[in-house]
């Protein structure tokens, strides 16, 4: 923020506390809060004064941005991730790497489905782990991506 978006939060903790704002005030505030968003700063204000007796610091406006940049990274979606949420794997190198021997294919694509349920998602189909199936398939010609992309595009469909 700049010293004016500063002073205007300090204007807004002005409104509740009449506290005193001068130059020296607004820097030592922009030193402590300058790096956040100037809404999130004035959102923190609104919400520290709905919640709190307490007289408003700048550590009290650093706490509630982490906190709400924390719940709000919990419900994000994961980067990566197909439309319906799933995360893509995390062992996709080992997947390409497996790719034309089976029993690992079938280990890697095991991880995979594990990595998925831990994310509160379905297990990928069936035939997808059965390595015979896909080296047997017409998905032998295709990378080790467009199969677990065909598999996306399954799971989006049903």
């Amino acid at each position: 923020m700049n010293n004016e978006q500063v002073g205007a939060v300090l204007a807004k903790i002005q409104t509740f506390d009449n506290r005193t704002i001068d130059k020296l005030t607004i820097m030592a505030w922009r030193d402590a809060i300058g790096n956040l968003d100037y809404q999130d700063a004035l959102d923190a204000v609104s919400e520290h004064f709905r919640t709190s007796t307490e007289y408003l610091k700048p550590g009290h406006i650093t706490a509630i941005v982490r906190s709400r940049r924390n719940v709000a990274a919990q419900h994000a979606p994961i980067e990566g991730a197909d439309k319906s949420g799933a995360p893509r794997p995390v062992n996709m190198a080992a997947l390409e790497a497996a790719w034309r021997d089976p029993q690992r294919w079938a280990a890697e694509i095991e991880k995979y489905n594990q990595q998925l349920e831990d994310a509160g998602f379905e297990r990928l189909p069936g035939w997808m782990s059965d390595a015979y199936n896909v080296h047997t398939s017409t998905f032998k010609r295709d990378t080790p991506r467009a199969v677990v992309d065909q598999a996306w595009n399954v799971r989006r469909a049903s």
